[in-house]
């Protein structure tokens, strides 16, 4: 039953593009919330869909109470928060806290936080990670819901911890990283072999980056401990019986097979995969054999049969997404509504289809 996850502490709403994903995610932690639950919901998509799939013209980086606006719309005993993610300020945020002021405003002062916090690959993963930890530490949820960004392969955000690992274990990159301010003799000849290195590739990338660099190396070795091992509470959270994924899809998605490489992901992961929601069905258009609608208007009875074969093909390949799954997935269909849903009423609707 849907009300069997409302016992998780985290869940990831996953799915590509265009299959109504994060009004799904919305819907269902509204409904979460109006059973009673503290929930958390954020978004790592920057379309900023979540924004107007709430009814609201923008979202901030910090969760925006929306149990006052929801209790004069619906009776509503929980609470539901919404954010969108900003890497900028979930780094800047992370910096304070774990680096203190100086390595805070020395990132800050940096041109090379444009490329840290905007285009180094990978960063808005990074800090998604960063901001569930903070949202989970913060103990004021009991679930939290996120809504991660229309993917082919809708977990390789989970990769990040990983990579950022890779990235900072990196025998060059340790070189240059190393921290100036020890006191050991092989630190400081390392340091001036890294400064040495450093200015033969000044030349190449333009003067004043790297000395940048080399002026914030000492905070960078001071912080990227802690940010790798906040990453790793998260990963084993994600991967504990307290979390799991819910594929969002769409009977289109399903004929094209996108549900396989989500169920690659997930066994890659070690992410549980609770649900399947099947968003526009066109089931309730067609729910019975064409024969059964032989009297009436011709173009009527070759409408509806062409709509059921639709059906058929969406029930085949629902019945083949629960034995790729093999296991006790719920599965359930969201029927194809006649408007867009914008607004709190709307996706409290959607969320009783559930």
């Amino acid at each position: 039953m849907i009300r069997d996850l409302f016992a998780k502490k985290l869940l990831l709403f996953c799915g590509t593009g265009g299959v109504g994903k994060t009004t799904t995610a919305a819907a269902f932690a509204i409904r979460a919330a109006k059973e009673g639950k503290r929930v958390g919901l954020i978004t790592i998509d920057p379309a900023r869909r979540l924004a107007t799939s709430l009814g609201l013209d923008s979202l901030s980086s910090e969760p925006q109470d929306l149990s006052k606006q929801i209790k004069k719309e619906l009776k509503f005993d929980g609470h539901l928060s919404a954010l969108m993610l900003d890497s900028h300020d979930t780094l800047f945020k992370f910096l304070l806290k774990v680096g203190g002021k100086s390595a805070h405003d020395h990132f800050r002062d940096s041109r090379l936080f444009e490329i840290i916090a905007g285009n180094f690959a990978g960063t808005h993963d990074y800090l998604a990670m960063e901001k569930l930890f903070e949202l989970h530490e913060s103990g004021n949820y009991d679930l939290i819901v996120l809504d991660t960004p229309p993917a082919r392969h809708t977990l390789d955000f989970l990769d990040a911890p990983d990579t950022i690992a890779r990235f900072f274990d990196d025998r060059i990159f340790s070189w240059f990283m190393t921290d100036a301010r020890s006191n050991s003799l092989t630190e400081k000849l390392r340091a001036k072999g890294a400064k040495a290195a450093l200015r033969i590739l000044e030349k190449i990338t333009g003067e004043g980056v790297i000395k940048e660099f080399v002026a914030i190396a000492p905070y960078i070795y001071q912080v990227k401990n802690s940010f790798v091992e906040r990453q790793r509470v998260i990963q084993a959270l994600l991967r504990s019986n307290d979390a799991g994924a819910i594929f969002v899809s769409s009977p289109t998605d399903l004929a094209r097979g996108e549900v396989r490489p989500f169920l690659e992901d997930a066994k890659r992961q070690k992410i549980e995969i609770l649900a399947f929601l099947i968003n526009r069905s066109l089931r309730h258009l067609a729910p019975d054999a064409a024969s059964q609608h032989s009297v009436g208007d011709t173009i009527a009875i070759e409408n509806y049969q062409q709509l059921r074969f639709l059906v058929e093909e969406e029930e085949k390949n629902t019945t083949l997404v629960r034995e790729l799954a093999g296991g006790n997935q719920l599965v359930r269909s969201l029927p194809e509504l006649d408007h867009d849903v914008h607004e709190l009423q709307g996706l409290y609707s959607l969320a009783q289809l559930l």
